[in-house]
């Protein structure tokens, strides 16, 4: 993440605090999410992927190959086959979804706690003789947990998202498996289609887990900005917004690139994630006194070589921004959603004159 704020700490303002604490939180958070995500996977992967094959295995054995086409689609056995994994893929990413539940349930708490305090630390300008007293004049949040966890992201709850999962593994698998038997490839053949490697590439177990991955990462992510949201809701007397941090680097989107720095009302506009692999967080914007000063996406982008530039931006819009044609948001509409170059042209004739 770039680097923000770069005067002395005891001359910042509460606004300035706040962001640097919430900058320095998202890279500890950063770490976390990668960490469980992966723990979680662990252990899904565990039970899922090979007793997928198993059962795929065991439903190929002895089976006729070409020229079943539209026989085979309907018989018992891909009916079967299809039930099974069905049932055991459910049951697998259920269970991970349990137990990602209760650590979430433990995470939303924190981070209320965590941005309470920060909220205090702020407003105490730093200083510890004050930060008690500041703390006790906030309110806590109640209900964190089962609040974050009724609210949805990407258009989704947890439970939807996990469903979506478990229908792509098992449509996607039964469609190799058919796509397979109609060309009369061999069991190995098949199989490699679902494990991936070699000249079948990409398999649909590894599409499976990828996806997986982001989800849970996702999943984490929400809980932590959903977990503040309420958190700065409870004391409106001293927040009156949020103001978008993103993770500045060449893996920023363009999406997160365009609200980076931008502040928003308490509950609304968009909130973080914005995307499955978002690294983005939030900021409170204090009551009452200077908003603060930081490195801007445009700034930050400005300052960066252009092979950095046309990374983060692609080619043809990166030459556009170095032109002096549009900033960083311009990229961008009111919802966050990405315009083509297209759009920017009917938007802004002239500036392509």
């Amino acid at each position: 993440m770039a680097h923000r704020n770069q005067h002395r700490t005891d001359r910042k303002t509460p606004n300035e605090l706040a962001l640097d604490r919430a900058v320095l939180h998202a890279l500890f958070l950063e770490g976390y999410k990668n960490r469980e995500a992966v723990k979680l996977l662990a252990s899904i992967d565990a039970r899922l992927y090979p007793e997928i094959e198993r059962i795929i295995r065991l439903g190929l054995r002895g089976t006729q190959r070409r020229g079943l086409g539209r026989a085979y689609r309907n018989s018992a056995a891909l009916r079967t086959m299809r039930k099974l994994i069905r049932e055991r893929a459910g049951r697998a990413i259920r269970e991970a979804s349990a137990t990602l539940r209760n650590d979430l349930r433990s995470l939303s708490t924190q981070e209320a706690d965590h941005a309470v305090g920060s909220l205090a630390i702020a407003l105490a300008l730093g200083r510890e003789a004050d930060r008690a007293r500041i703390r006790a004049s906030l309110v806590e949040p109640t209900g964190v947990s089962d609040e974050v966890q009724a609210r949805t992201f990407e258009g989704a709850g947890l439970a939807d998202h996990f469903e979506t999962a478990t229908a792509s593994l098992v449509r996607d698998s039964e469609r190799t498996v058919l796509l397979g038997v109609s060309r009369g490839d061999s069991d190995e053949e098949i199989l490699a289609g679902l494990l991936g490697g070699g000249q079948a590439g990409r398999g649909v177990f590894e599409k499976s887990r990828t996806g997986l991955l982001a989800l849970l990462i996702a999943a984490i992510a929400h809980t932590s900005a959903q977990a503040r949201e309420l958190a700065f809701e409870a004391n409106q007397r001293r927040v009156a917004g949020v103001q978008w941090v993103a993770t500045l680097d060449s893996r920023t989107c363009l999406e997160c690139l365009g609200l980076d720095g931008q502040r928003f009302p308490l509950g609304e506009g968009p909130r973080p994630p914005a995307h499955m692999k978002c690294r983005c967080t939030t900021a409170p914007v204090i009551l009452g006194v200077p908003v603060a000063k930081e490195l801007t996406a445009q700034e930050w982008l400005e300052g960066q070589p252009v092979p950095v530039q046309n990374e983060a931006l692609g080619k043809a819009r990166a030459v556009e921004f170095r032109r002096g044609t549009f900033t960083v948001r311009d990229f961008t509409d009111m919802r966050g959603r990405v315009l083509t170059l297209d759009e920017l042209r009917a938007r802004e004739p002239e500036a392509f004159q």
